[in-house]
């Protein structure tokens, strides 16, 4: 075997050791695995609402109000292209992300410490080392986020919901009160606003649009989280669930726009 052939092979060795060893660690903790039902994450979800409405021609900042950089909407317009309706995507985008940063990791200590062989266990040390960095308290991080591999994903609020959503004819929706939930997600739909929830800033305009929207009853549903709605107005409730993120357990309703279709249950 000639010298160029053994360089190729190993590089490519290194390439898929990295790989492996990503997915792997990403596989139980990241909620964006194959693993979980789905990621709970509120903060994912804004994003990847950003992200499927790019790929249904809608723009960030006019058409979906969020404040993050422009660059992580089309990383996730990326993952929603691969796939919409799940987070294959993101897992994908996400491992081959850490993969080069393990590669590179590893490569840059073989070269520091002149041996060909040290890559290996550098790179296995710094997805280690990363996780520790990231979060000190991984290995306990790692059992609260597994829980949610045991819950049914009918079973959770978001898709739950979603089975309401899609009996009726007009599934517009606002997700009121909290960061995004999911609810987009799991139904399949696009917000019907710039402003799709509740950001964790002060925007008196958004504030103002979101209270709107509920007094002229101008989507179909709209759902809080762990409070009902003081006034309803032309909403009724149709359905209410409770759902367990990390140990502290939410309750969501959702609400039904009076003379829309009856949700089950519901006369």
């Amino acid at each position: 075997m000639n010298a160029v052939k053994k360089r190729g092979y190993l590089h490519a060795g290194r390439l898929l050791f990295a790989c492996l060893l990503s997915y792997s660690v990403l596989a139980v903790c990241s909620k964006s695995s194959f693993l979980y039902p789905m990621n709970d994450w509120v903060d994912v979800h804004c994003l990847f609402t950003v992200g499927r409405g790019i790929l249904h021609g809608l723009t960030p900042y006019r058409d979906l109000y969020e404040q993050k950089g422009p660059l992580v909407y089309f990383f996730y317009a990326l993952a929603a292209q691969i796939s919409e309706g799940s987070f294959l995507g993101v897992y994908l985008l996400e491992g081959l992300c850490f993969a080069a940063f393990v590669h590179l990791g590893g490569k840059t200590a073989a070269l520091l410490l002149g041996r060909s062989a040290a890559y290996w266990p550098a790179a296995a040390a710094l997805a280690g080392a990363l996780l520790l960095l990231l979060n000190p308290w991984a290995a306990l991080r790692l059992s609260q986020n597994t829980y949610l591999m045991q819950v049914p994903r009918e079973d959770m609020p978001p898709y739950r919901f979603a089975q309401i959503i899609r009996q009726s004819e007009d599934q517009t929706l606002l997700n009121y009160g909290f960061l995004d939930g999911g609810f987009y997600f799991a139904a399949g739909v696009q917000p019907a606003g710039p402003y799709f929830c509740t950001l964790n800033i002060s925007l008196p305009d958004m504030e103002k649009a979101l209270d709107d929207s509920i007094r002229q009853g101008k989507t179909a549903f709209v759902i809080t989280r762990s409070r009902p709605l003081k006034d309803s107005g032309p909403y009724r409730l149709a359905d209410e669930a409770e759902m367990t993120f990390e140990g502290r357990v939410w309750k969501y309703y959702l609400y039904q726009r009076s003379g829309g279709d009856a949700s089950p249950g519901q006369a």
